[in-house]
């Protein structure tokens, strides 16, 4: 049986998980299939993989037909979303341009009582373009007093967050199909080892640019925290089309500031900066050669193009905060607030 523990607020569009350790203090979300991509009655690239999200599913309990004729359901899950936990699915053979789509089923086995689904599209031509490279314009970093749970509150610890400000064009769903962005944060330069923070979501016409990812202070391996982690971003859609490059590789912030005040009982923001924040040699620094000062300004809390911080992610139906993962709110499985912030530590985690 397929299971994963899935995001889940009203319905609008997913927001994928980052890959980071897990707080596990909220109740499961009962078995079940509870948003799709495409929606009920939506177009959709008929080479594209249908996304389901849920908890307890799998495709074998459920039937295809296109056009009325039966079809079969493929799960692409460890090809296509291997690294983001999603359920995938394409129908075989591919439908064509023109052609009716009808899956249904409850996507769970006997005994665990879900909820038949039933979803309609109507497929369009094949999707074999790579969706534009997504740009990392910047990042700012927060240094905050020990933010500590209370325990069994669906919150977790953090002591400092990076806001990652990104800029992508928006997808047409009917033809471009599902573009997801994966933001990569690695040791150095280099990238040798591979990501150790990561950060996945939707680009879609309600999705919010700024990415937030929260750890404590031991994820920083002994560095100083602006020059703890490196940042890119990818992108790739749900047919499976990859762009040839990434976006540029960052290794300073564009801003960056120590805030000594107690918190008030949810993680903070992301702060409107001043010119006092600007990381000297960062991204945002006029001094520097080739420095945009756009950059600063694109990168003020405000939630550039239209966004905004969307608290902590989802966890199995309520606001399990975790440290590390993206705090984004890109659509229908969005995010709470964190935690309550302690400040005992403060004088001795202080770089």
């Amino acid at each position: 049986m397929f299971s994963r523990t899935w995001l889940a607020v009203p319905f609008a569009a997913l927001t994928l998980i980052a890959s980071a350790p897990r707080a596990r203090a909220c109740s499961p979300q009962p078995p079940g299939v509870y948003g799709t991509i495409p929606a009920d009655g939506e177009k959709y690239p008929g080479n594209a993989a249908v996304i389901l999200q849920g908890d307890s599913i799998s495709p074998t309990e459920a039937t295809v037909t296109v056009d009325g004729q039966p079809a079969t359901l493929k799960d692409v899950s460890k090809t296509l979303f291997s690294e983001i936990g999603l359920l995938g699915v394409v129908v075989e053979p591919t439908p064509t341009a023109g052609q009716n789509v009808v899956i249904t089923g409850t996507f769970c086995g006997p005994g665990f009582g879900c909820n038949p689904v039933t979803l309609h599209y109507q497929a369009t031509a094949a999707d074999t373009t790579p969706p534009p490279a997504i740009n990392l314009v910047s990042f700012n970093i927060l240094d905050y007093p020990d933010f500590k749970s209370g325990g069994g509150d669906c919150q977790s610890d953090s002591d400092f967050a990076w806001w990652l400000h990104l800029k992508a064009q928006t997808p047409v769903q009917a033809t471009d199909g599902a573009v997801i962005y994966s933001v990569e944060g690695y040791r150095d330069a280099s990238l040798s080892g591979g990501p150790v923070f990561t950060a996945r979501g939707f680009v879609t016409e309600s999705w919010n640019p700024v990415v937030t990812i929260r750890r404590t202070i031991d994820a920083l391996d002994g560095k100083a925290l602006p020059a703890a982690a490196c940042f890119r971003v990818k992108a790739y859609d749900s047919a499976g089309n990859t762009p040839s490059i990434s976006s540029e590789l960052l290794c300073k912030p564009c801003n960056y500031r120590v805030d000594p005040t107690p918190g008030t009982g949810s993680a903070p923001s992301e702060p409107t900066w001043t010119a006092a924040d600007v990381y000297p040699g960062g991204t945002c620094d006029s001094s520097m050669p080739g420095t945009s000062t756009g950059s600063a300004s694109a990168s003020t809390g405000t939630g550039a193009g239209g966004g905004s911080d969307g608290g902590d992610e989802v966890i199995g139906g309520c606001g399990c905060s975790v440290a590390g993962e993206s705090d984004s709110a890109a659509g229908l499985f969005g995010a709470l607030a964190l935690a309550l912030c302690s400040s005992l530590r403060l004088a001795r985690r202080r770089r």
